[in-house]
C-alpha cells in the first residue's frame, strides 16, 4: 500500500521535471515504468568514487594469517542481513582461517550479535558498528574479500570503493550491480545463502594466495572519475537549457495521467504553486534580485593543480570554463 502511494507521489514530482538522471540502466527502467516516463528523457550517469581516498594498502591487512571478509553496509533487511546471519557460521565452519569484519549499524545488528554468541564466533567475527566515511578506507584495506548481500541495489558505490582498495568482490546479482564492473572484478550470485556460500568457497582459496590486486585501483580511477560525471552532467543541463520551458497547460496535461483521485489534487496543488509564484514575482520583480557572480573557474583550476593535482589535464578545465557559463551576464 505504501509503494502504491509512493508511485503516485513520484509521478506527480517527475511531471514537473525537465529530465531525470539515473545511476544505472536497471534503475532507469524501474523509474520509467513506475512513473510512466518516456525512457528517452531519462539519462544514465553512474556514480563515481574518489580513488585517491581508496588506495590498496597490503601492510594494513589484519589479522594476519587469515582470509578477511569485509562487509560494510546498513544492517537492515533490504541489505540482506538475514542472509549474512545464515552465511557466516557455515563459512567459518568450512574455512577455519576466515575472519569476518562487519561495519555498519541498524535494526538487524542484534541478529548478528545473537548469531555470534550462539556459534561462539567472538574471535572470528568483528562487529564494528557505525563507521565514519573517513575511516572506511582503513577498514576496507584490512580485508581480502568484500561481501555484498543486498536484495536490491540501484548502483552500490561501496563495491567501487572496495575494488579501488584492491579487494575481490562477491555480490548478489541484483539491481544495477551487474552493470558496474567487468566479470574478473566482480563475482555475482543469487541472493540465497547456498549460492553465496558456493561463490565464497571459490574465491577464498584464490584470495589467500593473492590478497590484494593493485591493478584494480588504477582501473577504477580511470572508469569512475567524478570529472567524467561532471562532464556528462553538464551536457544534460545544456541540453535541457536549449528546450522551451513547458507551459502551465502542458504541465496539467502531464498531471492528467494520474489516477482519478490524485489527478484533481495534483492539478489544484500545481495551480496554487503557480499563482503563489506569480504573486511573489509581482511583489519582487526578477530585475531587483542580485545576480550571483560567475564561478572563478580559472582561479579554482590553478589552485587545485597547485595543491591537489587533478586526474585530468588543464585542457579539460579550460574547455569546461569556456563552454559552461553558470550565470549569463547581460
Amino acid at each position: 500500500l505504501v509503494d502504491i502511494h509512493l508511485n503516485t507521489l513520484e509521478q506527480y514530482v517527475f511531471a514537473h521535471a525537465d529530465t531525470v538522471i539515473s545511476v544505472s540502466h536497471t534503475s532507469k527502467e524501474n523509474v520509467a515504468l513506475r512513473c510512466r516516463l518516456d525512457p528517452s528523457e531519462v539519462y544514465v550517469i553512474p556514480n563515481a568514487v574518489d580513488a585517491s581516498q581508496f588506495r590498496p594498502d597490503p601492510d594494513n591487512v589484519r589479522p594476519s594469517g587469515t582470509v578477511n571478509v569485509v562487509v560494510m553496509t546498513r544492517l537492515v533487511w533490504r541489505k540482506g542481513t538475514h542472509l549474512l546471519v545464515q552465511l557466516v557460521p557455515e563459512v567459518c565452519r568450512r574455512f577455519p582461517y576466515v575472519h569476518f569484519i562487519i561495519g555498519g549499524d541498524g535494526p538487524k545488528r542484534n541478529a548478528l550479535e545473537e548469531m555470534r554468541e550462539r556459534h561462539h564466533l567472538q574471535n572470528r567475527v568483528e562487529l564494528l558498528g557505525a563507521v565514519p566515511h573517513t575511516d572506511v578506507p582503513s577498514v576496507l584495506t584490512r580485508g581480502h574479500i568484500f561481501l555484498n548481500t543486498s536484495l536490491t541495489e540501484a548502483f552500490c558505490i561501496a563495491i567501487l570503493e572496495a575494488v579501488s582498495c584492491g579487494l575481490t568482490v562477491v555480490s548478489t546479482r541484483v539491481g544495477g550491480v551487474p552493470e558496474i564492473l567487468p566479470r574478473h572484478m566482480l563475482h555475482l550470485t543469487e541472493p540465497e545463502p547456498a549460492a553465496l556460500l558456493d561463490a565464497l568457497s571459490e574465491v577464498i582459496p584464490f584470495a589467500r594466495k593473492k590478497p590484494c590486486n593493485v591493478n584494480f585501483h588504477r582501473d577504477i580511477a580511470r572508469m569512475y572519475s567524478w570529472m567524467d560525471v561532471a562532464r556528462r552532467t553538464t551536457k544534460v543541463y545544456d541540453n535541457v537549457e536549449q528546450r522551451p520551458r513547458p507551459t502551465l497547460i502542458q504541465l496539467f496535461q502531464r498531471l492528467s495521467r494520474l489516477g482519478p483521485v490524485a489527478k484533481p489534487i495534483a492539478i489544484c496543488m500545481s495551480a496554487f504553486q503557480y499563482l503563489l509564484l506569480s504573486l511573489l514575482r509581482w511583489c519582487r520583480p526578477a530585475d531587483e534580485i542580485e545576480v550571483a557572480p560567475d564561478f572563478p573557474t580559472k582561479l579554482w583550476a590553478q589552485r587545485r593543480v597547485k595543491y591537489e593535482p587533478l586526474p585530468v589535464g588543464n585542457r579539460f578545465m579550460r574547455t569546461l570554463g569556456e563552454r559552461r557559463r553558470y550565470v549569463m551576464n547581460g
